[in-house]
């Protein structure tokens, strides 16, 4: 039976620490964990007492990192100090559903040229919060062929890549990967900025085997001050996010891959709702000119009604909002339901 290696990054969170690796000890595949290796990059020494709680009930190999690095430098080398065949990722503030390590090695070791396997995600304050929100986002719905029935489903390349352009397609703590796979695209993350590390890297793994995906929610992604973008200027978020979909597109090009002609043959067919959600992804990332260069203006916005609502509502959300009369923010939500 194959064995995987769980990987656990942390800084000076040993609270959720706890929580992480009580749900790695809760799996039904438990048995099939050859190691769990916890990193401490904050230096907090209590994270050490955490794993020390769970030795009698988890292979864990705890280390500590003297001098502190960048979080993607630290990800990155426990990839590359990698061994064994599979490895399961799991951030430090997040948690696994009991069934989710052997249903994503289970699917695994029936494909051979699956590179990795990724589900959808819940995001939530915490593990006993009464509301949630799924992670499946548009583009990635879209590229795979619209909406999909609870069960594994193979990915092709361009369509991991046509969804990575305008998003990071699943989560990272959601991933369980072949290690030869893993080491290969790490290169790519090693020179990424920390808000799309996460996103060239599931791009860069859909280019050594398709990609597995599971579209209900096998994860809890805790939301909280603590997330990397909280807090974050807009400003900022928004020129690492064009930086991140000109690094995919870039990598695409080097497989002799379209983005731009992938989506262009897929969107005339999207429904209304589909097509709004495309277009807050577009436009921001790429804008007006940039969609008019690569053939998808048309394509995005078949009306000028739906273009003039949706270039109105991005300035009403990065600029104006706080100072518009709810009656005229009313007004408008109406305007572009009628143009959807």
């Amino acid at each position: 039976m194959t064995k995987v290696t769980v990987v656990i990054p942390t800084a000076n969170r040993p609270a959720f620490l706890r929580a992480a690796i009580q749900s790695v000890a809760s799996q039904t595949g438990v048995g099939r964990i050859e190691k769990v290796i916890v990193s401490e990059n904050g230096g907090n020494h209590e994270s050490g007492r955490v794993c020390a709680a769970f030795a009698d009930r988890l292979p864990i190999e705890y280390c500590f990192r003297e001098a502190a690095t960048s979080a993607v430098d630290h990800v990155a080398r426990l990839f590359d100090e990698a061994e064994g065949d599979f490895l399961a990722f799991l951030c430090d503030d997040d948690w696994w559903m009991s069934g989710h390590l052997e249903n994503s090695l289970g699917t695994l070791e029936k494909d051979a040229n699956a590179a990795a396997a990724f589900s959808a995600s819940l995001h939530v304050e915490s593990e006993s919060a009464n509301a949630a929100e799924i992670y499946r986002p548009a583009p990635l719905r879209v590229a795979a062929g619209g909406e999909m029935e609870p069960a594994w489903r193979a990915l092709a390349r361009d369509q991991v890549l046509a969804a990575a352009w305008l998003c990071t397609p699943f989560h990272f703590s959601s991933m369980v990967a072949r290690t030869s796979a893993l080491k290969r695209a790490n290169a790519l993350m090693r020179a990424a900025h920390p808000n799309w590390a996460d996103r060239i890297l599931e791009a860069g793994l859909a280019m050594h085997g398709t990609i597995l995906y599971y579209p209900q929610p096998e994860i809890g992604i805790r939301m909280h001050a603590g997330n990397w973008r909280s807090g974050r200027k807009e400003a900022e978020m928004l020129a690492s996010d064009r930086e991140g979909t000109r690094q995919v597109e870039s990598l695409a090009g080097q497989a002799g891959l379209d983005l731009a002609a992938f989506w262009a043959e897929r969107l005339p067919g999207v429904s209304p709702a589909w097509r709004n959600e495309l277009a807050n992804r577009f436009l921001p990332l790429l804008d007006l000119a940039g969609l008019k260069k690569r053939g998808l203006h048309a394509a995005l916005f078949p009306s000028k009604r739906f273009l003039a609502m949706k270039i109105v509502d991005y300035y009403l959300s990065r600029y104006l909002r706080p100072w518009i009369p709810p009656v005229l923010l009313g007004w408008h939500r109406q305007l572009k339901r009628r143009a959807g």
